[in-house]
């Protein structure tokens, strides 16, 4: 299934929550007969939800605002999705939720999130439903942007770093949910080796599974400044570290 970012931008807003979502085009939905499709957004303009109220916005450019720098470090965390069902024939891969363990290892992996700091300031989430039902059992605290993008779905690692790179400089920790095999490409070209975690990157060398969660820091202070071998990983918690406690 090929996805492009021809079609509009689109942002839905609640009090204490703003999602923005980078729209699929037009005939791309699937054809699976779960209510909470990707494919079932908004087409057509650019709107703003609040509430129950629908009202035209400002045309959203992605990566285009960029903000002011508030910190001379940027900081990646990459959560591959839990564990998702195979599904049904006739499903497409889009469509596929998350198993009963794959909710409680991403709540877990949310818990780890949550005593680190500082939290993640945005999200960058692949519109897959297994990538939204992780977000939403993890049950971050605070507040933040989270954004949609089709460019990541099932990406390779060079498309998810372009993604990373546009994103506004005034955002400094992004937490990005995704999709291997681009996530562990993308963790082993973003790792420096002698200042990373020896542990850590033994590990995530050997295999990036799913709900698994690496954390790297940058000392950049613009997105567009992360490069390859630039990033010290500091940790990589897989789901069944968690479950052995």
């Amino acid at each position: 299934m090929a996805l492009s970012l021809k079609s509009p931008i689109f942002r839905a807003t609640r009090p204490g929550v703003t999602r923005r979502l980078v729209s699929m085009e037009p005939g791309l939905s699937s054809r699976g007969k779960s209510r909470r499709r990707p494919s079932d957004r908004l087409a057509g303009s650019d709107v703003a939800v609040k509430g129950d109220e629908v009202k035209a916005a400002q045309p959203a450019i992605h990566g285009a605002a960029r903000g002011p720098y508030t910190s001379c470090m940027k900081r990646i965390s990459l959560f591959r999705h839990a564990e998702a069902i195979d599904g049904p024939p006739g499903m497409a891969d889009i469509d596929r939720p998350l198993t009963a363990r794959g909710r409680q290892d991403a709540a877990a992996i949310g818990a780890v999130i949550a005593r680190r700091a500082p939290l993640p300031d945005a999200v960058l989430c692949s519109p897959s439903i297994r990538t939204r039902e992780t977000l939403d059992c993890a049950h971050l605290p605070g507040e933040r942007e989270t954004i949609f993008n089709p460019a990541i779905y099932l990406a390779p690692a060079k498309q998810i770093l372009a993604a990373i790179k546009a994103l506004p400089d005034s955002r400094t920790h992004i937490l990005v949910i995704g999709h291997n095999p681009g996530f562990h490409d993308l963790a082993l070209k973003l790792a420096e080796p002698t200042t990373s975690d020896a542990n850590a990157l033994k590990r995530v060398t050997k295999k990036f599974p799913k709900g698994a969660l690496a954390s790297f820091e940058f000392d950049a202070p613009v997105w567009r400044d992360i490069e390859r071998n630039a990033g010290r990983l500091t940790g990589f918690t897989r789901p069944k570290d968690l479950r052995r406690r």
